[in-house]
């Protein structure tokens, strides 16, 4: 009797043992989610205030839905000027320099098999993403140089080249911010970024050949006819070009300017109510051989979040989210006047155009054409001083 009691004992406490374990086991899961309170994001750096805090309302909402006890925490990072720091887990950052951090080793390679919903991603979005045969971002949203012309201007849409459009507007020859009506370009060109970029698109249209790592060559070598069409745009725009003047769009809607170079989401700033008589087409520049260049913001992943395999998953979950259809729709949708930012999802496009027409017709534009993303190569981060000289070999 004793040796049955003691082996009856020793059994029970095996049992109550295991039990023990196994509670402490999933303390212990509960305790590993609880050592990363929080995540840190930063949205892309040039968002409209009001879409910005949109999407941060929305982003909070569905995270909260999926990670109830990891804070999203949103913090300040401009990748246009700096190395990511590490307080910052993930962030949006244009496609130009994806290949400039993944070759620094600053963002994290994400396996395809990580990528939500990955066929309704735009294929030029995603192509944009890999450098060196891994992906390094999923896309969120894109852009091009949109030129905005009037329904009746038959010149301007019929026009093929930027050689037909200067013949049509002619050097500027008024000195205000704001051109007379009907009158002269309004043009943006107070980017020194965006500069360099007007003068790569017009390389490769006139070359017809698309490259992800362009030579970024010093402004006394830079190709004479390519150089000429940027300083059309320069003439067209007149000396204010070069002035950030934030009211260009919604000036062209009210009748100023006779057409406007900008992004879709500029469409937000003009006048609602004129917006359905104005047209849009990618700016020409040659006939024949033109590269059909968008620019494209991806979320990534900071290189520090790979020592933590918690924090990496939970990153991964993140750039997945900003990507999101869910996301992306409720945040451009705006009453009747959406952000129009353009989409990286066949999805978004879809959803939107049933709100907003004009969703239709950038879906069109990038139907209709044979897009790339534009890049900058491996070493644009180090040659980003180039944007000055960029602009004084412009201007002068």
């Amino acid at each position: 009797m004793p040796f049955r009691l003691l082996k009856l004992t020793l059994i029970t406490l095996w049992f109550i043992g295991c039990s023990t374990m196994k509670n402490v086991s999933k303390s212990s899961d509960i305790i590993k989610t609880d050592e990363i309170p929080e995540i840190n994001v930063a949205l892309y750096p040039y968002l409209f205030e009001e879409y910005e805090n949109k999407s941060k309302s929305i982003l909070t909402s569905l995270w909260k839905a999926k990670h109830p006890n990891v804070k999203l925490n949103f913090v300040k990072y401009n990748s246009y000027k700096e190395a990511p720091p590490t307080k910052v887990d993930v962030f949006v950052m244009d496609a130009l320099y994806i290949s400039s951090f993944a070759e620094k080793k600053w963002i994290l390679p994400i396996g395809e098999k990580h990528i939500e919903n990955k066929s309704d991603l735009l294929p030029h979005s995603l192509e944009g993403c890999f450098y060196d045969g891994q992906c390094f971002g999923i896309p969120q949203f894109g852009c091009a140089n949109i030129l905005y012309y009037r329904n009746e201007d038959k010149e301007i849409r019929d026009c093929n080249t930027l050689e037909d459009l200067y013949k049509i507007i002619g050097k500027a020859n008024y000195d205000s911010e704001k051109p007379p009506n009907e009158t002269g370009l309004l043009i943006d060109l107070s980017s020194g970024t965006s500069n360099i970029c007007f003068y790569i698109e017009a390389f490769m249209d006139k070359t017809g050949v698309y490259s992800a790592n362009p030579k970024l060559a010093l402004p006394y070598s830079l190709d004479k006819e390519s150089l000429s069409n940027v300083k059309k745009l320069v003439d067209m725009g007149g000396e204010k070009s070069r002035d950030w003047l934030p009211k260009r769009a919604e000036w062209f809607s009210n009748g100023s300017g006779r057409c406007y170079v900008g992004f879709t989401e500029n469409m937000f700033q003009m006048e609602q109510t004129n917006l359905e008589n104005i047209s849009m087409k990618l700016i020409p520049s040659y006939i024949d051989s033109n590269v059909d260049l968008f620019f494209m913001d991806a979320a990534v992943i900071n290189a520090n979040v790979g020592k933590s395999t918690k924090k990496r998953e939970l990153a991964i979950a993140l750039v997945n989210l900003i990507s999101s259809t869910e996301h992306m729709v409720k945040s451009c949708q705006n009453g009747n006047n959406a952000f129009y930012y353009m989409p990286a999802r066949k999805s978004i496009f879809e959803t939107l155009k049933t709100q907003y027409p004009k969703y239709s017709e950038m879906f069109e534009l990038i139907k209709i054409s044979k897009p790339k993303t534009f890049r900058l190569g491996k070493e644009a981060f180090d040659k980003i001083n180039y944007k000055d000289l960029m602009e004084t070999v412009i201007f002068n």
